[in-house]
């Protein structure tokens, strides 16, 4: 699949990056991502846009992983929107629940990239019952899936605005959570954990100042809310600012009005340009596709609308006094990697400056990158510690770096047991 005019609106904006414009026109953009675009011939890019390069092969998940994911393991399904997995623990249960949002984009199993590294088998093993959303979309599309028009008897994915049925489906499941973990007696706190856009789902959900028929007063007791490799400030510096150039938004608007579904393959096409080999972890993007769903193109219409024109979770709306980030009221834990090209660190960073300052809130910090991070059995040195307003050179000279086989979900585990 190509897409005609965003592809050339994306390759002028190459082009003059790659001709020397001056990129003081582009403050957010990355420096490195420039070095790189301006090493790299037009030719090669325009062949990735006009040719995206195919997904990589699907693998099979290891059996352990198909068991956790099968229909026996769903306890709550919202038709064509969402469904709920639950995994209870094999051992002494914690009396702690955990909730994990995964991005529109993927498939529960991104939390089980490999046997070592797999986050539900890590949190289960601490006893804490684990229940994993996963979003529903065409797993299978049509060779013209560019313009197969969206199940017009699903109005989750058809009527507007569909941020508040995301929004409604988190709320709808907490309130669901608060009674089934009420009846099993057995789990005292609910801890939620979002990846990347599931990060964000999660903030919005939690604080969200609309009506709503499911109200925080219906919410099981929330413990603590963790991201994981989450964008908070959309302005901040990444090969993805490039979509604050007019011509290349306007041209990205026109192209996904026109479209009903964006497959995986195209989203992994962008990334890999917006994500060169030599800037990521290696296998990282081919690890990320195996998972990938298509994804609703009104929505993602939305997404660009609401976070990278008007960035949200930072900039209040005019009918609200505070930004989502100044209305939380959690204890927040952060997992981030310091070579992050989709949810820069300093992202991180200046969203947490709108936080509440009284807010308790501890960072993992790795040297690794957007996916890498997370896992929780990653060998990397990171850096562990509460975070007190710094600036993120100054948070990181003081942070004690542990030593590389240290675990951010038992520095988690901790965590949550004193706050």
């Amino acid at each position: 699949m190509t897409l005609p005019s965003f592809s050339r609106a994306w390759i002028q904006f190459a082009s003059l990056i790659w001709q020397g414009h001056p990129t003081e026109n582009f403050p957010e953009l990355d420096q490195q991502w420039i070095i790189w675009l301006r090493q790299t011939g037009l030719e090669s890019l325009q062949k990735v846009w006009l040719n995206p390069p195919s997904l990589p092969l699907q693998t099979q998940p290891t059996s352990p992983t198909l068991k956790k994911y099968s229909e026996d393991s769903i306890c709550f399904e919202l038709e064509g929107l969402v469904k709920l997995y639950k995994i209870s623990p094999s051992g002494t249960s914690s009396n702690q629940a955990v909730l994990l949002v995964a991005p529109c984009s993927h498939q529960a199993s991104i939390f089980d990239l490999n046997p070592e590294g797999s986050l539900t088998e890590a949190l289960t093993s601490l006893g804490h019952e684990v229940y994993v959303l996963e979003w529903i979309t065409p797993n299978a599309l049509p060779s013209s899936a560019s313009t197969t028009p969206i199940e017009p008897t699903n109005p989750y994915l058809v009527v507007p605005p569909l941020w508040v049925n995301y929004r409604n489906a988190i709320r709808e499941i907490l309130s669901w959570l608060h009674k089934a973990l009420n009846n099993a007696a057995s789990s005292s706190r609910l801890h939620i954990m979002g990846l990347c856009l599931g990060g964000v789902l999660a903030i919005d959900a939690l604080t969200s100042e609309e009506p709503s028929p499911y109200s925080p007063a219906s919410f099981p007791p929330i413990g603590s809310l963790t991201l994981l490799s989450t964008l908070l400030d959309y302005r901040t510096s990444s090969p993805l600012s490039c979509l604050h150039w007019p011509p290349l938004q306007n041209a990205l608007k026109k192209t996904l009005s026109s479209l009903s579904w964006i497959p995986a393959s195209t989203i992994y096409s962008f990334c890999s340009v917006l994500m060169p080999s030599h800037l990521t972890v290696p296998s990282a993007l081919s690890l990320w596709s195996q998972q990938g769903l298509n994804v609703s193109a009104p929505f993602a219409l939305e997404l660009l609308e609401a976070f990278y024109i008007k960035n949200i979770l930072i900039n209040p709306t005019p009918s609200k006094s505070c930004s989502p980030l100044k209305r939380l009221n959690i204890p927040l834990y952060a997992v981030a990697g310091l070579n992050d090209r989709l949810a820069p660190i300093h992202s991180l960073f200046n969203g947490l400056h709108h936080c509440p300052k009284d807010l308790p809130i501890r960072l993992s910090i790795f040297e690794s990158g957007h996916l890498k991070c997370f896992l929780p059995n990653t060998k990397i040195r990171g850096y562990q510690d509460n975070w007190h307003g710094e600036s993120t050179k100054k948070w990181l000279s003081k942070a004690p770096a542990p030593h590389a086989s240290t675990s951010w979900v038992d520095d988690w585990n901790h965590w949550i047991k004193i706050n």
